[in-house]
């Protein structure tokens, strides 16, 4: 994952969480505001009217006991102004209730209920009597069974409203009073949330970007301070860096690239500078023609001078496929780049008019008179349309071809190499498909000096190339870069002999 969708994905998981931690706080934040509107414009009013609702008809109870027992003129008026105050309470109550308060409604109803009974039933009678001076009765109806239960199913009704009022005034209490408990864990929750994003960025800083910069920073000292600048520039974290580590190693291959060719060129004037100039030129590889679906690259380096025994070439065939050659002249220097020379010309020429492989060698061999000199050559046929690649290996090293799936097979010797002996070659053949690699290469590619732990040779080569990415063997030139560099960071000694590489990949 790059470095900007990590800080995308954190930033936005931090800010999911905290708006709907915001969320959940203002809806407690309203459902405080209701509980408190609630508390002080309905059930606080409430709470005191059903308490003194309970005290009025109380009162009104005693009015009319002192107006019986004690003949007190008064009495009666204090029971009808007490029943009045009592009615005007539930009317109060009733008024303050909203209408979602249905049950603390229905307690309305039957404590107003059970008054109007207990005054029809007891209060108005009593009063009648009194006034009809029919004390005797007055006081038989206050004292009677049915009387206290009147005045108890009142008493009980006002109780339950009154109860029920501040059991809901208490419930809206506790709701105001637990917002300030959320708010103070969601102010830790959000504290909590900023310092593990702080602690998230110090780490992602040190794992992601310091680290990788201090192992580029490490690989490009050592690259800059060793005498032949062989140690590569690894990749190293998210692809931002990787994309700085990558251009940073091929500027060193440049580099590099540059320092062996004007080491060269200083040797080279050593020999005969314009002969020499004359003869690289000659052997440097042409320009690759065009293949559908078939991509080519390959490499020289002379380990003496400009002149390197060494060749590569890719020559079209007049039946549409194309033919690569690498060949290794024994020797070094400009004998042996003649030799080249002489070799090439009549393997070309061979293959541009549509003789086979294995003719193509064998001109080459009539024309090796010289007993001292001798030349290993491999010619990869590559046949795009037919998907099929053939081979003729005169005692060279065998081409490794890597097949999509990661197998891999070696393209064999097929007779001697090219002498004054003389010999007899044959050709072989294998399918070439899509995503498969072919890498053809001489011996100062597998034949270097390296630790005395370590070991090198044409396996190893094979494994490093089927360990590439399948996208990167797609890319033949990646593909020897990597190699080369490769090989030169386990090589204890490099650049003794000459060194050749060609690879070619069949895209779909």
């Amino acid at each position: 994952m790059t470095l900007q969708r990590r800080t995308v994905l954190t930033s936005v998981v931090a800010l999911g969480v905290i708006v709907l931690m915001t969320i959940v706080l203002l809806v407690q934040f309203s459902r405080t505001v209701s509980a408190n509107a609630s508390i002080n414009d309905q059930l606080s009013p409430a709470a005191d009217f059903s308490a003194a609702l309970t005290l009025a008809q109380a009162n009104a109870s005693l009015a009319l006991a002192d107006a019986t027992l004690l003949s007190r003129g008064d009495s009666v008026q204090d029971y009808r102004t007490s029943v009045g105050q009592a009615t005007t309470l539930l009317k109060q109550i009733d008024d303050a209730i909203v209408d979602d308060e249905a049950s603390l409604s229905a307690l309305v109803v039957t404590a107003r209920a059970t008054q109007t009974a207990w005054v029809d039933a007891v209060g108005t009678p009593i009063v009648t009597a009194l006034d009809a001076g029919r004390r005797t009765k007055a006081m038989k109806l206050t004292g009677s069974a049915a009387s206290k239960e009147a005045y108890s199913a009142m008493t009980t009704a006002s109780r339950d409203l009154s109860h029920a009022i501040n059991m809901r005034r208490d419930e809206s209490v506790h709701s105001a009073s637990g917002f300030a408990t959320i708010l103070g864990i969601i102010l830790v929750l959000i504290s909590a949330i900023i310092t593990a994003m702080v602690a998230y960025f110090v780490f992602g800083m040190q794992r992601w970007v310091l680290t990788p910069l201090m192992h580029i920073r490490h690989d490009l000292k050592r690259a800059a301070n060793e005498p032949d600048h062989r140690t590569p520039v690894r990749a190293a974290g998210p692809p931002e860096l990787m994309a700085v580590a990558k251009d940073a190693e091929q500027l060193r291959r440049g580099l590099v690239k540059e320092i062996d060719e004007a080491t060269a060129a200083r040797q080279a004037l050593m020999q005969d500078a314009p002969l020499a100039a004359a003869m690289r030129d000659e052997l440097a590889a042409p320009e690759v023609p065009p293949v559908e679906g078939v991509a080519i690259a390959g490499a020289t380096m002379a380990s003496e001078g400009v002149i390197a025994g060494d060749w590569w070439e890719a020559v079209p065939r007049p039946d549409g496929s194309i033919a690569l050659v690498i060949a290794d002249v024994s020797g070094h220097d400009p004998v042996a780049g003649v030799t080249a020379l002489r070799v090439r010309g009549i393997i070309r020429a061979a293959l541009l008019t549509g003789e086979s492989l294995s003719t193509a060698i064998d001109k080459a061999s009539v024309s090796m008179t010289h007993p001292g000199h001798f030349v290993t050559a491999v010619i990869l046929e590559i046949a795009p349309h037919q998907h099929t690649l053939s081979w003729c290996n005169a005692g060279h090293l065998p081409a490794v071809l890597v097949r999509a799936d990661g197998s891999q097979h070696l393209c064999e010797s097929t007779g001697p190499l090219v002498s004054s002996l003389g010999g007899y070659w044959s050709t072989r053949m294998m399918p070439y498909t899509d995503g498969d690699v072919v890498v053809g290469f001489t011996d100062g590619l597998v034949e270097v000096e390296v630790k005395p732990d370590d070991h090198w040779d044409e396996s190893e080569l094979a494994n490093f190339i089927v360990g590439l990415d399948p996208g990167i063997r797609q890319r033949p030139d990646e593909v020897i870069q990597l190699l080369l560099a490769h090989v030169r960071h386990r090589a204890t000694s490099w650049n003794r002999d000459d060194v050749t590489v060609i690879a070619a990949s069949r895209n779909a």
